[in-house]
């Protein structure tokens, strides 16, 4: 059973996508070439295909390094010359990129969008100075290295993300973090959360073995402070299952 007519089912593609694209090919593309709104067709299914994966957008780069079989199949013989031909376009529903080379449902454009202008409008605000007895304790908690100007770093900022790969250290830096954050302001409140709760509870158990150790002494009469387990970050923002807007937002913070 195909969405539209003319043109036939991928096997394997669920039919949200295929009426989606037969949707979309209705309300905008009446007047396009026919080659092209065959390409478009294809395309806009294989944007909807890319979000069901978990992806925000469809990265034309990336595309084939996924290795599923019918978004390959969407978009065999379809490239960055046809995203531009499209993007002259009127596509509501869709947004690609100015190079050509990702292609957004326009919601998704819209959450990414607001997602990351908020993240640099935090990371743009600098937190208060750090004190002589905090640089003094820094000194104490790190050797000279990534690890200690990661911390310093994120000490000094309102934003700051630690990556690395398994055992780069990143929860043994985290943990000096929070412990230098107590001793800067020891009112301070430290939120735990993770996406799921099992990621929530082995960050928990991973930071509570790592807080054991003879370096956190001086501030071991804040560390009681800590919760006692790791939230979802859906309930952190207060996301419900019947109410997908967060409770807790800029104007409720």
């Amino acid at each position: 059973m195909s969405a539209d007519p003319g043109r036939p089912a991928i096997d394997g593609v669920r039919l949200l996508h295929r009426y989606f694209a037969g949707w979309l090919l209705r309300q905008f593309a009446v007047d396009m070439a026919k080659p092209l709104q065959d390409k478009l067709y294809r395309l806009a299914q294989a944007a909807s295909l890319a979000v069901e994966m978990k992806h925000s957008c469809l990265d034309l780069d990336k595309a084939t390094s996924l290795q599923e079989p019918q978004l390959a199949t969407l978009l065999a013989g379809i490239d960055q010359q046809d995203l531009a031909a499209l993007a002259r376009h009127p596509l509501p529903p869709l947004v690609i990129d100015a190079h050509s080379r990702r292609i957004w449902l326009q919601k998704y454009y819209w959450f990414e969008s607001s997602c990351a202008a908020m993240l640099q409008q935090r990371a743009s605000q600098p937190a208060a100075p750090l004190t002589a007895a905090v640089h003094a304790y820094l000194d104490e908690l790190f050797a000279a290295g990534e690890q200690k100007q990661a911390a310093e770093k994120a000490l000094q900022q309102r934003l700051a993300v630690i990556t690395g790969g398994p055992g780069t250290g990143k929860t043994y830096t985290v943990a000096r973090i929070i412990a230098l954050l107590l001793q800067q302001d020891e009112h301070c409140r430290i939120v735990l959360a993770a996406p799921t709760g099992k990621a929530g509870q082995r960050m928990k158990e991973a930071l509570d073995m790592a807080l054991k150790q003879d370096s956190f002494a001086r501030v071991s009469h804040l560390l009681q402070r800590l919760p006692e387990k790791a939230s979802t970050l859906h309930k952190l923002l207060g996301i419900g299952r019947n109410h997908p807007r967060p409770r807790h937002h800029k104007n409720n913070p």
